[in-house]
Parts: C-alpha cells; structure tokens; sequence
C-alpha cells in the first residue's frame, strides 16, 4: 500500500476525517453553500473549495481505509 500507509510506515488501519470540524472551527474564514464549503486563506486570501465528493475522494486519494463523511457542525 501507498499513501498514508507508507508514510507513516503503517500496515494496520487508517481511518481519516473530512474536514467538517474545521467548517465550525474557521467560521471567520469560509462559506458555507448547499454545494458546500468554500475556505479563504487566513494570509493572502486565496479560496478553496470543499465539497462532500471532494472530500470523500481526498480521502481515497490518501489510501484510508475508513472514511468519515463530510458533516456540517451546527
């Protein structure tokens, strides 16, 4: 295996986290949209956009082997 699992020299299981915990913590820096979550950068303002597919395929992209489904924080 790749990804995560060779970078941290680790053959057991992985389990990664969406990013919806930072859609609470970064109030001050993103908004939220039904498509959803679009992050501005806290120094030069640049934006990101995050939604539940681009989620769950980073997360792919990375070899977990749990994925935790993008979530909004009330």
């Amino acid at each position: 295996a790749g990804g995560l699992h060779k970078f941290m020299n680790w053959d057991g299981p992985i389990l990664t986290d969406s990013g919806g915990f930072q859609v609470f913590s970064l109030s001050n820096l993103r908004k939220i949209t039904e498509e959803g979550v679009e992050f501005r950068h806290h120094t030069n303002g640049s934006k990101l956009f995050l939604s539940p597919e681009k989620s769950m395929q980073i997360q792919n992209d990375l070899g977990s082997d749990i994925m935790m489904a993008f979530d909004e924080c009330p």
